[in-house]
């Protein structure tokens, strides 16, 4: 089994558009510990991808960000493909900004140099980078600022205690739409104190990262859809906290000290909710009911096991 965490976006700012018609960033990016799960089996063969996922929405064709990552890592060696069957159990939402895909895309990347160990790790992440631009991320997975259009990262301390919760409206956001605002809107958008936020994760201070995230990718989504900025308001009065959209969205996220979120108002949103603990390396998952999970988790030398639920309201 391998199981591909999802990331939250602390800070987006786009820096400009390049002729390449990339946007070159400046962005925190922290790993999170809701995962998809991939169920991998190597036959010890040359052969293909025999590729299945769990909703049938998604492509499975050359489409596909898991495909794309498997062609590319032996194409780009000149190695024979393997005969590989991967089951993708899709956990982590669709056009959500959480990087579910990029994440799929780099664990499987990953699990191939593990066993034939044709790239370095710098490597590694030049294809991940042909993959997606979130890719490279999620092949070191740690805390990072992120710079260029995602292939300069660099790991920062991130002592964050602070528990999330996760919102996802049933509106799903095209990533490459919201972009698409940007050249028409780029005036007047604030821009996130990255430094400020790199220290506040350092130094666990919640209050002082607050008042610095700032999402350009937020802001032009709120510039062309007033609707989906009256939702945030909404969701912001309900839980009388300061949510945030992660990455090009939709998917909204909240900082909790105690760990106690009063959901009851959001029964009508579609809500994911999630308790986690920042920046810990994802071990193990074992499902104990319907809606409760127990996650082993390991940061460093210490191991936590974790109690946590997510579920869908409709």
């Amino acid at each position: 089994m391998i199981y591909s965490n999802c990331k939250i976006n602390l800070g987006l700012n786009i820096l400009k558009k390049r002729e390449d018609g990339y946007h070159e960033l400046d962005m925190v990016m922290m790993p999170v510990d809701f995962n998809d799960v991939l169920k991998y089996e190597d036959y010890g063969e040359k052969g293909d991808l025999i590729l299945e996922v769990s909703d049938t929405r998604i492509p499975i064709d050359e489409k596909n960000i898991v495909r794309k990552a498997y062609n590319l890592y032996f194409d780009n060696s000149n190695t024979p493909r393997q005969k590989i069957k991967v089951f993708l159990d899709k956990k982590i939402p669709h056009e959500a900004g959480l990087g579910g895909g990029s994440s799929n895309a780099a664990f499987i990347l990953r699990k191939l140099n593990d066993k034939y160990k044709l790239y370095t790790n710098e490597e590694l992440e030049k294809i991940a980078l042909k993959v997606g631009a979130d890719v490279p991320f999620f092949i070191r997975n740690k805390s990072a600022r992120v710079t260029g259009i995602g292939e300069k990262i660099e790991e920062i301390e991130n002592n964050l205690s602070s528990e999330i919760l996760l919102i996802k409206p049933q509106q799903g956001m095209s990533t490459g739409q919201v972009y698409s605002y940007y050249k028409d809107n780029k005036k007047d958008l604030k821009m996130a104190d990255i430094m400020s936020i790199v220290k506040a994760l350092k130094e666990n201070n919640l209050t002082q990262l607050l008042k610095n995230i700032e999402n350009s990718l937020e802001q032009l989504i709120f510039k062309k859809d007033s609707s989906f900025r009256d939702l945030k308001n909404e969701l912001e009065d309900a839980l009388a906290k300061k949510i945030f959209l992660s990455g090009s969205g939709s998917c909204f996220f909240a900082f909790c000290e105690n760990g106690n979120f009063d959901t009851s108002k959001l029964d009508k949103k579609n809500v994911f909710y999630k308790k986690i603990f920042a920046d810990l390396e994802y071990q193990e998952l074992e499902k104990i009911s319907k809606k409760t999970f127990i996650a082993t988790l390991k940061s460093g030398d210490n191991i936590f096991e974790v109690k946590f639920q997510y579920c869908l309201l409709n």
